[in-house]
């Protein structure tokens, strides 16, 4: 018998995640091979929680997250025994950017279910290590992309997708430079004005918005996009290519990749998968590479 283990929010991606969670448990009914054990969160961070305790034996076990980005953080920051896990993603939350990079084939929570304990194959990837304690699945950011989580998260009036659309269209328009100093891969600091900086391991961000077109999640290294200033009167069209993927076609957009980059700042925002750090002053990112078990369809 094979025993999966879902971790889910019942309540989040606007229904989303539990109608999967209820078509899967239909079809497992049907299934007396397969036992499901199914673990509901009832607050921020009781996904950590539940995986600490569920991967810290030293039986393999198989992990199924049923939401977004945040969600699948949650999990692989409760991460204890790496070697003897497994997880799946089955992307119906608010958000769902790092499973782009896993170009899915299935849209149908049962058709990917049965994928995933039937045939799926596993994949080592990479995931980013942020000051040595929080990893992070699919991006790191700071100025722009951390602004607009800060202010989306001061909108609880509005519906996730709107706080968000809302803080982009803000920020958009009233962005500011952060300075920095920035050390890649151990070499010498150097000055840094950005007002858009992300460190990828992903590809996309902001419900698919393409920041790191080239990046691969078990190259074993992060991808760094970054938007210098530019004339305020460029920031429609400026945004307009972003939304169509097009950052690299920006005029001071660069891009670089590397193992390894340490950041002296001064009180700056940074944002992980989409939750917040204030307030920091130095940030370090490492690539942890091939040290997640990821499930992947054929």
């Amino acid at each position: 018998m094979k025993e999966i283990h879902i971790i889910c929010n019942p309540v989040s991606g606007k229904g989303k995640t539990l109608f999967a969670l209820n078509k899967i448990k239909e079809y497992v009914a049907g299934q007396p091979e397969i036992k499901l054990v199914v673990h509901e969160t009832e607050n921020v961070g009781h996904a950590t929680i539940i995986t600490k305790d569920l991967t810290s034996g030293s039986n393999p076990i198989t992990i199924l997250v049923i939401g977004g980005d945040g969600s699948v953080n949650e999990v692989l920051n409760g991460i204890v025994n790496f070697e003897n896990t497994t997880l799946g993603i089955l992307p119906f939350g608010s958000g769902n950017d790092f499973v782009r990079a896993l170009h899915l084939s299935e849209k149908d929570p049962v058709a990917l279910f049965s994928a995933y304990v039937n045939n799926a194959q596993v994949k080592k990837v990479d995931y980013l290590l942020l000051n040595d304690k929080y990893r992070a699945i699919n991006e790191i950011g700071l100025g722009m992309s951390a602004e607009v989580i800060a202010l989306r998260n001061k909108m609880k009036h509005f519906k996730p997708e709107t706080q968000y659309k809302i803080a982009t269209m803000i920020r958009a328009f009233l962005w500011k430079n952060i300075k920095f100093k920035m050390a890649i891969d151990k070499n010498g600091y150097s000055d840094v004005k950005s007002m858009w900086f992300t460190i990828n391991n992903g590809t996309t961000i902001g419900g698919g918005m393409v920041t790191a077109a080239d990046a691969k999640i078990d190259d074993g290294l992060i991808s760094i996009m970054f938007i210098r200033s530019f004339n305020r009167l460029k920031t429609l069209p400026n945004l307009i290519k972003c939304k169509k993927g097009k950052v690299d076609k920006i005029k001071t957009t660069g891009s670089f990749t590397c193992k390894e980059i340490d950041i002296d700042a001064n009180n700056v925002v940074v944002e992980y998968d989409g939750n917040l750090l204030e307030n920091q002053n130095h940030i370090n990112v490492k690539i942890v590479p091939g040290k997640l078990n990821l499930l992947v369809t054929k």
